[in-house]
């Protein structure tokens, strides 16, 4: 009896580990670490670090951050920090954290595929709603979201890139691939940064301020723009 309170007792003190694929089965609530596994080709889509809401909501309402880390980095890089940062805005439980690994040792296009595998599962396994998914990247991972994001707006509330480098020479994927419906040829090739400057020259006639005091974003495929000061 003895022994056996004893063994009761450290199993009571012993801290819950992160669940692994061995033993759960998505979707999960909590922390999972190890690798999501596609359910129809059976093949590892990413190892990663996770976080899900203890109670899932039943309409889809969840957003989604993915966590992109940088080189040499792996999945647990800025898992914890952006863990603790949800805890303490109050929104563990309105969003899904993934922190990714790369398959190499930096983020490069060979990734691509395997990105947009898991924001799919994620959608697939989650209550996600589409409009609140959240790209963020670190230096190598910063690089990364630059590009994929740019090139995948259709996906994404907001991309953001810490220290890393940029090109956003090339018209993105996303508008060349398909046009919305509804608009003409012409709208659907004109450039963000054409629609950037037309939206702000007209905002600021109609308030009297200078065409400089904002800089406004828009992507055809919502028909919004925002105006953020500088």
């Amino acid at each position: 009896m003895r022994f056996l309170a004893a063994a009761v007792l450290f199993a009571a003190s012993t801290p819950a580990f992160a669940q692994t694929e061995l033993d759960v089965k998505h979707p999960i609530t909590g922390v999972f670490k190890g690798d999501i596994k596609d359910p129809v080709k059976k093949d590892v889509i990413m190892k990663v670090a996770m976080q899900a809401p203890s109670k899932l909501p039943e309409h889809k309402t969840l957003g989604l951050l993915i966590l992109h880390h940088g080189f040499n980095g792996n999945e647990n890089n800025y898992f914890g920090g952006a863990v603790e940062c949800a805890k303490r805005l109050g929104l563990t439980d309105q969003y899904l954290i993934i922190a990714g690994k790369s398959r190499g040792a930096g983020w490069a296009p060979a990734d691509d595929e395997y990105v947009l595998r898991l924001i799919q599962w994620a959608k697939d396994t989650y209550p996600i709603d589409p409009r609140r998914v959240y790209e963020w990247g670190s230096s190598n991972g910063a690089a990364f979201v630059g590009r994929f994001g740019w090139h995948h707006q259709d996906l994404f509330a907001a991309v953001v890139g810490y220290c890393g480098s940029y090109n956003f020479a090339d018209p993105p994927a996303c508008y060349k691939a398909k046009r919305p419906s509804g608009t003409s040829s012409t709208a659907a090739t004109t450039t963000p940064t054409t629609r950037r400057r037309r939206w702000t020259s007209s905002r600021a006639r109609a308030t009297g301020a200078s065409s400089g005091s904002s800089t406004a974003t828009a992507t055809p495929t919502s028909g919004t723009a925002r105006a953020i000061p500088t």
